[in-house]
């Protein structure tokens, strides 16, 4: 048990920061954005849907969106 209280502990502090990251647009500014900006956000999105889908089994595949 309170492994499982640690690791969400972990977990929450991650969503925080990735949170707190989207907020400030990943310290991109919007004059500065390119092409490689936008792939490291994709493939970030693509990680972040496998996760949910290994946390919510039965939904839709994290591929399919």
């Amino acid at each position: 048990m309170s492994a499982f209280v640690s690791s969400k502990a972990e977990f929450d502090g991650l969503l925080e920061r990735l949170a707190a990251l989207s907020a400030d647009h990943f310290g991109v500014s919007a004059d500065d954005v390119h092409w490689g900006h936008v792939g490291t956000v994709t493939d970030a999105v693509l990680l972040l849907r496998q996760a949910l889908a290994q946390l919510e089994p039965g939904q839709p595949s994290a591929s399919s969106k």
